[in-house]
């Protein structure tokens, strides 16, 4: 690893790390050969003067603080360069301060170095304990649900990369279930990661290892140590019912079948239960579904055109106990076929005889591409026609042309065949009315005449009879009848005119008719009839 020097007017600031060592054989078998440190900044003065005189300078350490028992630096007395002679721990000091001399036959001066001792990761973490026993849980601890807590101690500098610890579950956790975190500080929290699982796994032994996050130092390995142990035990609780799948889509062409299978609905019990499936949501009644298998089949006929998408519900429960339930969703949706055709959207239409202009026909169809349109519009059997033209206008709509002006009105049926853009289409009987037009640019129409009278004018008529009669009857001497008894006077009315045209019109009126010869003949002789019979003769 790199020395880092910074110098100062009289010092030098030199950065080694830790542990740095180049063993080559002193004594005991090894040598520290130690790691140069330049700091030859410190004499650009000394060696300017000395220059001209070109003298050899002689370096010489003078002084070492702290002092230790045993030497740490040496210096090359010619070079100048500053060498380590054994291993620097960091914990037991972090600098040292080195008084350098340099000297000429004429001249000498001291300067000071400043060496820092740079952690290096050289301490393994340690668990405080390497087994943490056994620990039960029950299968639907909710996840996030804390275990236990393990704690491990790195010795390295506190606050640097070579201290800090991360846990790791190295064995027993294939599924998953537990995880440790950690802010680093070396305490680190076993928690519950995913839904635990008794029927899959109801013991596991898991083994936590303490890493830090640099590398170690060259030569050094993790041990035992940095690794501990704890036996989790699951307990069993009753659970609802799984399905494979939470929601599952199906596509199906809307003429399958009745009777057809659409899916089979895929969920067990965790203990092996026994379960049943049910059905809801269907509001077309169009599905069934097996309560015993799952398998949901059609039991009437599908169409897409009334409803092209729609979703169920399927739950799965215990049989003995309803309660313990899952639900899953089913999307639906139906897929065209051509199982429409075109068809003419108004089936009567008019021309006026004397403008006559064109008459825009439109068709629509139930399916969707490439089941409808662009629409194909052919007038009977295809062959051009003297009096009619029919030609495309877009995909969904033709004109049709009168070409020869009929000389009264008249109304004819067109066989008209439209078909869809796969060819499949029907002949359509459209029927046409050429008249004349009013001002509006309508139809005209004649009111209907009637020869007849209604209920209503006949019971008016039978009061008026009564009403005259009664009078007739009356005795006492004969007078004029009056003006509401001659206006309820049972009118006649001719054959060629109808009784609402023309006599209940009258009547409503209040207007009477003269009566006829004969009429006012029998009105006399009814007088002077029941003048004789109510005349008293004298005593």
């Amino acid at each position: 690893m790199e020395t880092g020097i910074k110098s100062q007017p009289g010092c030098i600031f030199a950065l080694l790390h830790d542990a740095f060592h180049n063993f080559a054989g002193l004594g005991d078998g090894l040598s520290l050969e130690g790691e140069a440190v330049w700091w030859d900044s410190c004499w650009s003065t000394t060696r300017t003067r000395s220059r001209r005189s070109t003298p050899q300078l002689t370096y010489a350490i003078v002084r070492q603080l702290p002092d230790t028992s045993q030497k740490t630096f040496s210096i090359d007395a010619a070079s100048g360069e500053i060498q380590v002679l054994r291993v620097l721990q960091r914990k037991e000091l972090k600098l040292y301060e080195l008084t350098v001399n340099a000297s000429d036959p004429d001249f000498s001066t001291e300067c000071k170095v400043l060496i820092k001792v740079i952690d290096v990761n050289n301490e393994v973490p340690v668990f405080e304990k390497t087994d943490y026993g056994s620990h039960t849980v029950a299968e639907d601890t909710p996840v996030g649900h804390t275990l236990l807590t393990v704690m491990a101690t790195d010795n390295d500098e506190p606050d640097s990369g070579s201290s800090i610890i991360q846990f790791h579950i190295s064995s027993g956790n294939q599924d998953g279930y537990f995880a440790v975190e950690t802010n680093g500080t070396g305490v680190g929290h076993v928690v519950v990661a995913k839904p635990l699982d008794f029927e899959a796994s109801p013991t596991l032994r898991l083994q936590i290892d303490a890493r830090n996050p640099e590398p170690l130092m060259k030569g050094l390995d993790y041990g035992d140590e940095s690794s501990t142990f704890v036996l989790v035990s699951l307990t069993d609780v009753d659970e609802a019912p799984e399905f494979s799948l939470d929601l599952v889509d199906v596509a199906v062409p809307e003429n399958i079948t009745q009777g057809s299978v659409l899916l089979t609905a895929e969920a067990k019990d965790p203990e092996g239960k026994e379960i049943s499936f049910k059905l809801d949501g269907d509001t077309q009644d169009w599905l069934e579904i097996d309560a015993s298998t799952g398998e949901i089949k059609t039991k009437a006929k599908l169409d897409r055109e009334t409803l092209e998408t729609f979703e169920v519900k399927v739950t799965a429960f215990e049989k003995n106990n309803p309660k313990m339930s899952a639900e899953s969703v089913v999307n639906v949706r139906l897929l065209d076929v051509n199982d429409n055709v075109p068809r003419l959207v108004e089936k009567e239409v008019f021309i006026c005889a004397r403008k006559p202009e064109p008459v825009i026909l439109t068709a629509t169809d139930g399916d969707d591409p490439p089941f409808a349109q662009p629409f194909t519009f052919v007038l009977g059997s295809g062959k051009k026609s003297p009096n009619w033209d029919l030609s495309s206008v877009d995909g969904s709509t033709a004109k049709l042309t009168l070409k020869k002006i009929p000389t009264e009105e008249i109304t004819v049926t067109l066989p008209v065949n439209i078909k869809d853009h796969a060819g499949m289409g029907v002949t359509h009987a459209l029927s046409v009315r050429v008249c004349n037009c009013t001002a509006l640019g309508y139809c005209y129409t004649a009111p209907a005449s009637r020869g007849h009278m209604g209920p209503g004018a006949t019971a008016i008529i039978l009061v008026g009879v009564l009403l005259f009669c009664g009078k007739r009857a009356a005795p006492a001497r004969c007078r004029r009848p009056s003006r509401a008894a001659l206006a309820l006077t049972p009118l006649r009315v001719p054959p060629q005119v109808s009784f609402s045209s023309w006599s209940l019109d009258r009547l409503r009126k209040g207007t009477r008719r003269r009566p006829t010869r004969r009429e006012r003949r029998r009105r006399g002789s009814s007088c002077r009839d029941a003048d004789t019979r109510t005349r008293v003769e004298p005593d």
